[in-house]
């Protein structure tokens, strides 16, 4: 039957079958294509978004992070270095002029409201996907912050945490005093 016909019109049925078969697969295989490829994409675009937006937090708060951390890290320093000195010891008497003492708990405070501040400002970001040195940076805050409020640091406390049946540092009462110190424009000065 295909011999008597012209091998003009066979070439186009063959091309016709070809347009049709391909055309047939095509819209068989498209759609799941498309579907992962768009699938692919939103995702990829969510987590380059969300790694923005995490940068774009920790930069803005890396610096204040910073001088509050320099500044908490030179009074830890000095406290080691004149600790015999007892300018931390004020016996009781929270409400009188020690200057040493009273610094020394706004800088630690200082810096953890700058970490409440900086975890406040990432609380509606998934930071699982930030990269490798701003997870280090979260991390880091997160561990600082847990360990400033454990009251299990040396032995002597470890005593008194024992005695007392929990925490010596009251995480709760921290977090007050901590957030007692931000303001609009970030942390009260000393």
């Amino acid at each position: 039957m295909l011999e008597n016909l012209d091998p003009k019109v066979i070439a186009a049925i063959i091309a016709a079958v070809t347009s049709l078969i391909t055309f047939i697969v095509t819209q068989i295989l498209k759609s799941p294509i498309e579907k992962r490829l768009h699938k692919f994409k939103l995702i990829t675009d969510f987590e380059n978004e969300q790694k923005s937006k995490i940068k774009s937090v920790l930069s803005t708060h890396k610096v204040p992070l910073i001088q509050v951390g320099e500044k908490l890290n030179g009074r830890l320093k000095n406290l080691m270095k004149n600790h015999e000195l007892n300018w931390h010891h004020v016996n009781g008497d929270y409400v009188g002029d020690h200057y040493y003492f009273k610094s020394f708990i706004y800088r630690i405070l200082s810096f953890l409201a700058w970490t409440k501040i900086t975890e406040k400002s990432l609380i509606y970001l998934d930071t699982t996907i930030a990269t490798r040195e701003d997870l280090n940076l979260i991390k880091y805050l997160k561990v600082i912050y847990r360990c400033l409020q454990f009251g299990k640091l040396t032995k002597e406390s470890e005593d008194r945490y024992e005695k007392l049946g929990g925490d010596v540092i009251y995480r709760d009462k921290l977090d007050e005093m901590a957030i007692s110190l931000i303001k609009e424009e970030g942390v009260t000065d000393f």
